[in-house]
């Protein structure tokens, strides 16, 4: 109830939570559209040959065709499918395994504390494209294996940020009594704590939406393991093959690069919105800088 209303008052209020609403509205659509595609179409429309390789963007081909004179339009909405779900999947499932673990932590003090205060921590300290290519090796390439990656990387970020915030409140009048009746913890961690921190940490989330976003490309630009294939319509590939072209047929690396900054800016100007909702004394510093 808290996030809604946040978000209501930023619509009110912020102009740049209304362009990134549209931004991210637009791109949704886009995904969706990408999703239906090979429904409609057929399986194999993000590899089909439709007309000459390198034909500029134009009303038959609005995003031009690539070296094998396949429709960038396609692919590009293709892969942003293929964003929205693996972001989606690394978002949710960060969050999920974050919020509790942080609450635990907070909750069990001594040596529980201790114990996954150390576990976070390490997770802290290894690299996001690390443990992507240690789980390729486990399990294989696919967007799967890469948002799993993520997911070990990402959710001791939440996992830090709950026990912080379960932390401010775990000594609380409420609490102790609750301690002091006889609740089990499990009772107390789920109905008191995790209501009372979800709300911080969902809107951080929203805003690391943009920033999961452009790791699932660069993790593919760079090594290209988010996918069994280069062939397949994924922005990260499409960017960092269509990189050597960028001179003499600027569409196919710009077109899938202007969709990745687009749906990063969506998510990161909802989410800053709204936190600054939440903190109105950051309203204040534009004006120091400007």
């Amino acid at each position: 109830m808290d996030s809604l209303a946040l978000s209501i008052n930023a619509w009110r209020k912020r102009v740049t939570f209304r362009i990134g609403l549209v931004i991210t509205i637009a791109i949704l659509l886009a995904g969706v559209a990408g999703g239906l595609f090979p429904l409609i179409y057929g399986w194999d429309i993000g590899f089909r040959i439709v007309s000459e390789s390198f034909q500029p963007p134009s009303l038959k081909h609005l995003f031009g065709t690539d070296d094998l004179g396949r429709d960038m339009f396609t692919r590009v909405l293709m892969g942003t499918s293929r964003a929205l779900v693996q972001t989606t999947i690394v978002i949710v499932l960060s969050l999920f395994i974050g919020l509790f673990v942080g609450a635990i932590t907070a909750y069990y003090k001594g040596f529980i504390e201790k114990a996954l205060s150390y576990i976070t921590e390490l997770f802290l300290a290894i690299p996001s494209i690390l443990l992507a290519l240690v789980f390729v090796i486990l399990f294989g390439r696919g967007a799967l294996t890469v948002s799993l990656a993520l997911v070990a990387s990402w959710w001791s970020w939440y996992g830090r940020f709950a026990y912080l915030q379960a932390r401010a409140i775990r000594d609380l009048d409420f609490i102790v009594l609750a301690k002091h009746y006889g609740l089990p913890g499990v009772y107390i961690i789920l109905r008191h704590i995790v209501p009372n921190i979800m709300s911080p940490i969902f809107i951080q989330a929203l805003t690391d939406a943009g920033s999961v976003v452009i790791e699932l490309a660069t993790i593919n630009f760079l090594v290209g393991v988010g996918t069994t294939s280069i062939e397949e319509p994924d922005w990260g590939l499409m960017l960092g093959y269509g990189v050597r072209y960028v001179f003499n047929y600027w569409w196919i690396p710009l077109l899938p690069g202007l969709f990745i900054v687009l749906m990063a800016l969506g998510f990161a100007l909802i989410g800053d919105s709204i936190y600054e909702e939440m903190h109105p004394q950051l309203k204040r510093r534009w004006r120091l800088w400007f």
